[in-house]
């Protein structure tokens, strides 16, 4: 196996050049993935297969092309953490490969690709449809946006619980775009009021930060799929506000 750091996936980045290089096999070691791809898109969960999919999609694009795969040198912190181009470190194999073997790759890569582009447009077109059904809108203290803090309330219906996190937007660096949006909860019941929240349980305790509300007309799972759409909009709204 190629000499890869360890990003929490359930594919090595390598997973198609590892030996055996084996049609079959492959097929096997696909399979089992999109399996678990699979349940979890039935269940309505987006992440963190998405990413993952993206990043094997990509590997095999590349591979095809100039014997390059993908790997991310960073350290995955939530299930939804985004990856930004700069962050794709291209790695160029060492093996060498019989004529039988690169016979056998040609195939694996041909079907690879053909699935992973199935599943990745499947998984697309629910975060497609998760994205039309949420909302936000910025219910108190607009005018103090330049903090870059802020909480987030969330009515859940389908539960009969209210969520409140409090929102950090960050800057990574120098870089264009790159920027993110960090969630803490803090409250997840019903038996509170807002400023009590805040008072007993925010870091800075602090009722002058914008307040955003988030809403979803579609009962889907809160960490893998919501947050992180909610995460996404709050994001778009900070940076076309403060750009």
């Amino acid at each position: 196996m190629e000499n890869t750091p360890d990003i929490n996936f359930i594919l090595p980045n390598d997973w198609f050049i590892q030996r055996p290089i084996d049609f079959e096999h492959k097929q096997y070691v696909l399979g089992s993935f999109l399996v678990k791809v699979e349940e979890a898109l039935s269940r309505g969960e987006i992440y963190p297969y998405f990413t993952e999919l993206s990043l094997h999609m990509a590997s095999i694009g590349s591979f095809r092309k100039s014997n390059h795969f993908y790997i991310i040198n960073k350290k995955f912190q939530e299930v939804d953490d985004e990856v930004m181009l700069y962050e794709l470190k291209p790695r160029k194999s060492k093996k060498k490969f019989s004529e039988e073997e690169n016979i056998e790759l040609s195939k694996i890569l041909d079907y690879a690709h053909d699935k992973l582009l199935q599943y990745f447009s499947i998984c697309k077109s629910m975060w497609d449809m998760t994205f039309d059904a949420t909302t936000i809108k910025i219910r108190k203290n607009k005018k103090n946006l330049d903090t870059k803090m802020s909480y987030v309330v969330y009515r859940d219906t389908f539960a009969n619980k209210i969520l409140v996190w409090e929102c950090n937007y960050i800057l990574l660096s120098g870089k264009k775009n790159d920027s993110q949006v960090k969630f803490k909860l803090i409250y997840h019941g019903n038996d509170k009021k807002f400023t009590e929240v805040i008072n007993e349980n925010s870091t800075s305790k602090d009722l002058s930060m914008p307040v955003f509300e988030v809403f979803s007309t579609q009962n889907f799972p809160l960490r893998p799929t919501l947050v992180p759409l909610f995460k996404r909009k709050i994001h778009l709204y900070f940076t076309q506000t403060l750009s």
